[in-house]
């Protein structure tokens, strides 16, 4: 009986150690949640149409960039169509197929 207990508290002693939280990452750093590609102005002339078209890599949805970040809107208007980005967003609303965001985070690749 006492082997057992011993036992048991070496294994869960042996656990315990072995147990680590994730690396912080460094300040300042922005860890993106999506990835994608953006595509372009939506210039469709539709009730739901408009913003900036956004495929993420592991959806199917038809989501429409409608907010960027403040500093980015002078890249937005020099960059080349389609580019890969990753991002974090806040999904504002619906219309039809279409999903809108505002773009939180932005990294151009």
């Amino acid at each position: 009986m006492n082997f057992r207990i011993v036992l048991f508290f070496v294994i869960i002693t042996f656990l315990l150690s072995s147990c680590s939280s994730p690396e912080p990452l460094p300040e300042g750093t922005i860890s993106y949640n999506n990835a994608g590609e953006l595509v372009g102005p939506d210039l469709a002339l539709c009730a739901c149409c408009g913003g900036h078209i956004f495929n993420q890599d592991d959806s199917n949805v038809d989501f429409r960039i409608i907010e960027f970040p403040s500093d980015f809107q002078s890249t937005l208007d020099t960059i080349n169509f389609p580019k890969p980005i990753n991002l974090n967003y806040t999904e504002i609303n619906t219309c039809g197929p279409y999903t809108y965001i505002r773009v939180d985070n932005l990294e151009v690749q």
